[in-house]
C-alpha cells in the first residue's frame, strides 16, 4: 500500500498533452497546490509517453519511476487520448495507475467512451487559472492523501 502522507515517497504526476501552453499552465498550477513535493513530467508526444511507460514496466527499477497519476488530454494528433487509454489499460502493471482525462470536449459520446475504457475520471479543463489550481489540489489531495493505493508490481 502506498502512503504518501506518512512516507518519504514523492508522488509523481505525468501529463500527456500535445499543447505546450497546457504544460506550462499545469506546471505553474502544481506549484500553487497544497502538496508541495510532486515530481512532474510532461510528454507532448503521446506515442513517446506510451513507449516510455511500456519500457518502465519491464524492470523493477523502471517500475520505481512510474507515475502515480496520469493526466491525459483527449484530443491529440498521432494518437488520441482514447488510444493512449486503451494501450495503457491493456498493461496489467499500469492498470493501478489512475488516469484522469482532462479535456475541453463536451461531446457526451467521447466522455462516455473514456469511462468505458476505464478512465478513472473525466474533467473539463478549467478555463481560469485559479480554477485549475483548485481542481488540481482536489485531484492530488484525493489520489495522494485519501485514496487507498497499491504499489505497481
Amino acid at each position: 500500500m502506498i502512503d504518501f502522507k506518512n512516507s518519504d515517497q514523492t508522488p509523481k504526476v505525468m501529463l500527456i498533452d500535445d499543447n505546450a501552453g497546457e504544460v506550462i499552465i499545469l506546471k505553474a498550477a502544481l506549484k500553487k497546490i497544497s502538496i508541495k513535493n510532486i515530481e512532474f513530467k510532461a510528454y507532448k508526444n503521446p506515442v513517446e509517453a506510451v513507449e516510455k511507460l511500456e519500457e518502465l514496466v519491464k524492470t523493477p527499477e523502471g517500475r520505481q519511476e512510474l507515475p502515480h497519476l496520469i493526466l491525459l488530454d483527449l484530443n491529440m494528433p498521432e494518437m488520441n487520448g482514447t488510444e493512449v487509454l486503451i494501450r495503457l489499460k491493456a498493461i496489467e502493471a499500469l492498470r493501478v495507475i489512475p488516469i484522469i482525462i482532462i479535456t475541453t470536449s463536451a461531446i457526451v459520446e467521447e466522455l462516455e467512451k473514456c469511462y468505458k475504457l476505464n478512465a478513472n475520471s473525466v474533467l473539463q479543463k478549467p478555463m481560469d487559472f485559479e480554477d485549475y489550481v483548485k481542481t488540481l489540489d482536489v485531484i492530488t489531495q484525493f489520489w495522494f492523501h485519501h485514496a487507498a493505493r497499491i504499489e505497481v508490481h
